[in-house]
Formats: C-alpha cells, sequence, structure tokens
C-alpha cells in the first residue's frame, strides 16, 4: 500500500468549531522508519505511480501529488516538504524566476524532472536552483535513492546556518598548518 496523501487547497487555514469539525481520517499504518518524509510531486509529467508509491513508503516517505505550480506554492503555506519532484515541462516558456521562486517557498531539495534533454538542458535546471536532475523514466528505487540522497544533504548542512571558518596565517591545530599561499595544510 503506498503512502500517498492529500491536502485539500480550496480552504483556508482558518480556526473552524471543533464541535462541527469533521473526524479525523485513520492514521496509516506506520512506515519502517521512525521519522517520515513528506514528498511533493508536482505536474502531470510525474504523478507517481503505485510502483514508486510503495518504493517510498518502503523507506518511509509520503508522497502528495499537485498538478501546477500555483498549487505548490500555495501548499507551501500549508506544510512543510522534505523533498519536491517537478515535472520539468512546467518550466517550459516561463522565466528563470519561477523555479527559485518555488525553491525559496518550498524550503527543500528540488529535483527535476525532464521527458528529454541534454547535458545543457541539465546544467541549466541546476544553475536555474534545481538540486538534481533526472531523464525520464525513472526507476522507483533510483528516484527513492535519489531523494533519499537529497534530503541526506539538508539535514547535514542546513543553510545558512554557518558560515565557513575564515583562517588566518597563523592557524594551528594539532600540528597541522594551512598554508594560505598553496592552500594545503602542512
Amino acid at each position: 500500500a503506498a503512502a500517498t496523501m492529500t491536502l485539500d487547497l480550496s480552504t483556508t487555514a482558518a480556526a473552524s468549531d471543533p464541535a462541527t469539525a469533521p473526524a479525523p481520517a485513520p492514521a496509516p499504518a506506520p512506515p519502517r522508519r521512525a521519522a517520515t518524509a513528506l514528498v511533493l510531486f508536482v505536474g502531470t509529467g510525474c504523478r507517481p505511480g503505485p510502483a514508486h508509491g510503495e518504493s517510498l513508503a518502503r523507506e518511509g516517505m509520503r508522497s502528495l501529488w499537485l498538478p501546477g505550480i500555483v498549487q505548490a506554492l500555495a501548499a507551501s503555506r500549508l506544510a512543510r516538504f522534505d523533498a519536491a519532484v517537478l515535472d520539468g515541462a512546467l518550466l517550459e516558456g516561463r522565466d528563470a524566476a519561477t523555479l527559485s521562486h518555488l525553491h525559496d517557498a518550498l524550503q527543500c531539495p528540488l529535483l527535476l524532472l525532464a521527458d528529454q534533454g541534454d547535458e545543457l538542458d541539465e546544467i541549466m535546471a541546476l544553475e536555474l536552483g534545481a538540486d538534481a536532475w533526472l531523464l525520464r523514466p525513472v526507476a522507483p528505487r533510483r528516484l527513492r535513492a535519489h531523494l533519499a540522497a537529497l534530503m541526506r544533504v539538508q539535514q547535514r548542512a542546513p543553510l545558512n546556518e554557518t558560515a565557513p571558518h575564515d583562517f588566518d596565517e597563523t592557524d594551528n591545530t594539532d600540528g597541522w598548518q594551512l598554508d594560505r599561499i598553496t592552500n594545503r595544510l602542512r
């Protein structure tokens, strides 16, 4: 059973009367991993099939599919996503700011799926803000592995938390010294 969820974007997140609120849906079966990641799929060309959903669920990932960028931007205000997979066809005819704006709103790694492309297409996607680029069709295990790797990198190095250490000419640690001229440790 694939762990796919839905998110109602037709209503706002206003407070409601608890007495009239609908009963919560039954909780899904717990995933294999303790932490559950939420992966957003955006665009008709990257709607996860049953095999992809099952592969993600085995690794403790739930998925949400939305048809377009507008809906993804609305969802970014309602939920926190651990990764997003975007149909590259959604970017055709749009300016470069679209991908950057989506990336900023979601605050998670963004993997772009393309139907066709070459090295130049991949470079452009990465330079516009995608964290990874894959050519379709993508096997479920490969997609899962790429998503897991992107999330690991995100967890290891949160953005803008620390500045790199600024060494000076006299930095010496445990017998090692930085040579600023050759940029080597001695």
